[in-house]
C-alpha cells in the first residue's frame, strides 16, 4: 500500500487510491506519493509528548522572564500558552495509557513517586555540583526544587492512600 501526503495540511493517507479532497482541510487534489520516512505510532506520541513538554518549559520560562522585566501581559499569554502546550501532553499520555481502574491508577503513582525519588537525588546532587561551581543561584534553585519534590512525594503517598480507602 503507498502513502500519501496532502501538501497543503501535511495530512497522510495510507488508502488507495489517494484521496481526491483532504479530509482534514478539504483541499482538492493535494494528495501526492510519500516515499519519506514516517513513524509508527507510538514513536508519534512519544514525539508529542516530548515536544510540547519541552515547549511548555521554554514558555513558561519565557513567560517567567517577561513578568521579571515587567511584562505581566506577555508573561500571561506565555503561561496560557505553556498550559494548553501541557494540556496535549497530558492528552497524549492519558490516551496511551490503558488505565482501567484505581488499581492502574496506583500503579502509576507508585512509578512517580519512584520517579520523584530519583529526580531529588539528581537535585540534590546537581547543588552540590553548583556549589562548587560557585554558583549560588543555581545551588538554590536546585535545593529548591528538590524540596518540591519532597512535597509532591508526599503529596502522591497521600493519593495513593486515598485510593486505597475506596
Amino acid at each position: 500500500m503507498s502513502t500519501y501526503r496532502c501538501n497543503k495540511c501535511r495530512m497522510l493517507s495510507f488508502s488507495e487510491p489517494s484521496p481526491s479532497t483532504c479530509p482534514h482541510c478539504s483541499y482538492e487534489d493535494t494528495f501526492e506519493e510519500f516515499n519519506g520516512e514516517t513513524m509508527d505510532m507510538e514513536q508519534y506520541i512519544k514525539t508529542q509528548i516530548s515536544g510540547d513538554s519541552w515547549e511548555a518549559t521554554r514558555l513558561m520560562a519565557y513567560g517567567l522572564l517577561a513578568q521579571q522585566l515587567g511584562y505581566p501581559q506577555v508573561a500571561d499569554v506565555m503561561g496560557k500558552l505553556a498550559e494548553e502546550e501541557l494540556r496535549h501532553a497530558a492528552g497524549f499520555v492519558q490516551r496511551d495509557e490503558d488505565t482501567t481502574d484505581k488499581n492502574d491508577i496506583m500503579e502509576m503513582i507508585k512509578k512517580l513517586i519512584e520517579g520523584k525519588k530519583g529526580s531529588r537525588k539528581l537535585k540534590l546532587e546537581g547543588s552540590s555540583h553548583a556549589r562548587a561551581a560557585e554558583n549560588p543561584q543555581m545551588e538554590s534553585w536546585f535545593r529548591t526544587c528538590a524540596d518540591d519534590e519532597k512535597r509532591h512525594i508526599k503529596s502522591l503517598e497521600w493519593c495513593l492512600k486515598q485510593l486505597q480507602k475506596l
